[in-house]
């Protein structure tokens, strides 16, 4: 999510992160150790990735914002030892939130459901080596946050993501949703489109995790696409008439914050995926994403729409939908 509407108070945001990096100080590090092969072979793809995102043409503000803070990124993980990467701030202001105010609400919700499947799923991930959550050490503050994604819209809208046959995210992080959707029993096709530094470290902390993936050249039902217009055709096969597989969609603040052109492939299947989940800034750079919603979903009279406030986001909304 790039930053918009969202501010803390300043002093309240010090506080907390102090807090946090004591905390990261008194417990013992996790010394993770990336096979020196392995780590060869992910910069030999990432200066790949580099050199095609460096020729990436786009004058559309938030896709140009995005290419400059993932080739950071991909410069960085060359650079450094990618052990901790989930501390690069780049990686903290966009996609890894893990101190913020709203998430000690989101833990309480948590914690409220008393619902110990998501609950497992709060501990720290051992690669990223990511700040303690000041609440609760043992805890990374995206996992809380993906965490009670999950929970709002299994508890409150009966949909569970992890239950359909196939998944399709657009704009997948560094893979955390994937990872914790796995976690949860999920085991069929799950498609990921992102730029191509992004696919690369998705599969950098995926394959770490344990999970196989497809962009890695090994046979696996994770696959990370970086080409639109290839996740486009996927989706539209997915859909064509030989297609009977129960299908879910993923966009956490990522389809909102990309020029209309490019959300088309999600204008034409609405009414087809069984279950939808999305986080979304109310408006956007020029588009209000509110407006834009609204029309979109009002084209998929099957499917049961559920627009609620995302709490201790304000001007942020999530977007559920699940097809009657």
């Amino acid at each position: 999510m790039l930053s918009d509407t969202y501010k803390e108070p300043r002093t309240v945001n010090l506080a907390i992160r102090a807090y946090s990096k004591v905390w990261d100080m008194v417990m013992r590090k996790r010394d993770v150790t990336i096979c020196s092969e392995d780590l060869r072979r992910y910069r030999e793809r990432l200066k790949w990735a580099i050199k095609l995102q460096e020729g990436l043409e786009t004058e559309h503000p938030s896709l140009k914002e995005w290419n400059t803070i993932t080739l950071r990124i991909g410069r960085l993980f060359c650079e450094k030892n990618p052990r901790d990467f989930l501390k690069w701030p780049d990686v903290v202001d966009t996609m890894a939130v893990d101190n913020a105010v709203f998430l000690f609400q989101e833990l309480k919700e948590l914690k409220k459901c008393r619902n110990e499947a998501f609950l497992s799923l709060l501990d720290r991930p051992v690669i990223g080596n990511p700040r303690p959550f000041p609440q609760n050490p043992r805890y990374h503050g995206n996992n809380i946050h993906h965490a009670y994604t999950l929970l709002k819209a299994f508890e409150d809208f009966n949909i569970s993501i992890w239950e359909t046959d196939a998944i399709f995210e657009f704009g997948g992080g560094y893979g955390n949703m994937c990872r914790l959707l796995h976690s949860l029993g999920f085991g069929g096709t799950y498609v990921i489109f992102d730029l191509p530094v992004m696919s690369i470290l998705q599969s950098f902390f995926l394959e770490t995790s344990g999970i196989v993936t497809w962009s890695a050249g090994e046979c696996s039902k994770v696959k990370l696409i970086s080409n639109y217009d290839e996740f486009s055709a996927r989706v539209d096969r997915q859909f064509s008439q030989y297609s009977k597989k129960h299908t879910s969609f993923i966009a956490t603040w990522s389809l909102s914050e990309v020029p209309l052109h490019l959300r088309t492939f999600f204008d034409r299947h609405v009414g087809e995926f069984d279950n939808i989940l999305m986080g979304y800034q109310n408006k956007f750079g020029e588009v209000d994403n509110r407006q834009y919603f609204k029309a979109v979903c009002g084209k998929a009279v099957n499917t049961a729409w559920y627009d609620v406030p995302a709490i201790g986001l304000p001007e942020h909304n999530f977007l559920f939908g699940k097809k009657e």
